[in-house]
C-alpha cells in the first residue's frame, strides 16, 4: 500500500499540468558597504512576491500587489530584477513575452528561442524545498549594455513543465531558484499542483518588437541617439 501512495505521489507531480507558484526575490549578494537608496531599495525587496501560474499551453508570471514604503524605490527594486510587466511564456511556439507599455501603448517584448535554449546542463544537485533540482547555466546579453551577464537556474525534473520567472525556462523541469548576474535570485516559496481552478489572463493585442527594438522606441522617447 505504501508503495502505492509513494508512486501516486511521483506520478501527480510528474504530471502536474497546472500549477500556481509563489516565489520571492532578494539580493544575491550583499556588500559590506551600501549606498542609502541601495538600503532602501533593499527593503522594497522584502515586501515583493511573485506568481507563476500555468497550464500545458503556456504560463503567465506577474508581481503580487503590495503596498510599497516608498513609490520611486519600489519601481527602481522592480526594474533591478527585470521585472517590467507581466510575463507570459509558451512552449510550442519557444517564446517567453513581457508586457510593458511606452506612452501609454502596450508593446509585446517578444524573447524568442534563440535566446532562451542554450542552457548548459550540469548533474550537480540540491534540495529545495523539499524537491531534487537540477543546475543549469547560459550567458545573456543585456541589449542595454552590450555586455553579457550570467544566469543560473536550479530546476526539478519532479515538476516536469518548461517554466520559471522572468520569462526563464525550457528546461527539463520547472526553475525552484533563478540567480541573475549573481544580484538577486528568485526562490519558490509555495507550489500548487494540478489545483481545481488556474486563472491565467489572456495575452493582451499589442504590436510585437524584439527587445532591441523596444530599446530604440525608449531611446528615442528619450531623445538619445542611436548606435
Amino acid at each position: 500500500m505504501k508503495f502505492f501512495l509513494i508512486l501516486s505521489l511521483l506520478s501527480c507531480s510528474a504530471l502536474a499540468q497546472t500549477g500556481i507558484v509563489s516565489y520571492k526575490v532578494k539580493r544575491y549578494k550583499k556588500p559590506e558597504k551600501q549606498h542609502e537608496l541601495v538600503v532602501e531599495v533593499n527593503k522594497e525587496y522584502d515586501l515583493m512576491s511573485f506568481t507563476l501560474s500555468y497550464n500545458k499551453e503556456f504560463s503567465h508570471f506577474k508581481q503580487d500587489k503590495s503596498i510599497p514604503l516608498n513609490s520611486l524605490n519600489h519601481l527602481i527594486a522592480s526594474a533591478t530584477v527585470r521585472y517590467m510587466g507581466p510575463w507570459f511564456q509558451y512552449p510550442i511556439q519557444k517564446e517567453s513575452i513581457i508586457i510593458s507599455k511606452v506612452q501609454a501603448e502596450d508593446y509585446q517584448i517578444v524573447h524568442d528561442k534563440m535566446n532562451l535554449e542554450n542552457w548548459e546542463l550540469t548533474n550537480e544537485t540540491k534540495t529545495i524545498d523539499g524537491y531534487e533540482c537540477y543546475k543549469a547555466t547560459r550567458s545573456q546579453l543585456n541589449d542595454r549594455t552590450l555586455e553579457f551577464y550570467t544566469l543560473v537556474a536550479w530546476y526539478t525534473p519532479d515538476v516536469s513543465v518548461p517554466y520559471g520567472p522572468i520569462g526563464e525556462g525550457y528546461l527539463p523541469g520547472l526553475i525552484l531558484q533563478l540567480i541573475v548576474a549573481d544580484s538577486y535570485e528568485y526562490t519558490v516559496q509555495e507550489m500548487t499542483l494540478n489545483p481545481k481552478k488556474v486563472d491565467i489572463p489572456k495575452l493582451k493585442v499589442a504590436e510585437r518588437v524584439t527587445p532591441k527594438e523596444f530599446a530604440l522606441k525608449i531611446r528615442k522617447l528619450r531623445k538619445v541617439t542611436e548606435d
